[in-house]
């Protein structure tokens, strides 16, 4: 995300990913928005009032700090194969 300068950048760069792994934030909103796959972590908040579609996945815990690097990846494989 270096270099980015304004929404319309953060937006450009988000539209230009294959899959997005993100937290409760407006990256993962705006990739929803887009139709871009996505892997949302959550922990303590939780994912029912986000509506995921499409290829997108997610990762509840109780903490952030719970959620495994592996988990990640089991999800992404899932994804994409």
């Amino acid at each position: 995300q270096q270099g980015l300068a304004n929404l319309y950048e953060y937006m450009e760069w988000i539209a230009s990913c294959r899959i997005l792994v993100s937290s409760d934030s407006l990256g993962l909103h705006i990739a929803l928005a887009f139709g871009i796959p996505v892997i949302g972590l959550f922990g303590p908040t939780s994912a029912k009032e986000v509506h995921f579609y499409g290829k997108s996945s997610v990762i509840q815990e109780n903490k952030m700090a719970d959620i495994e690097a592996y988990k990640v990846m089991e999800e992404v494989v899932k994804i994409y194969g």
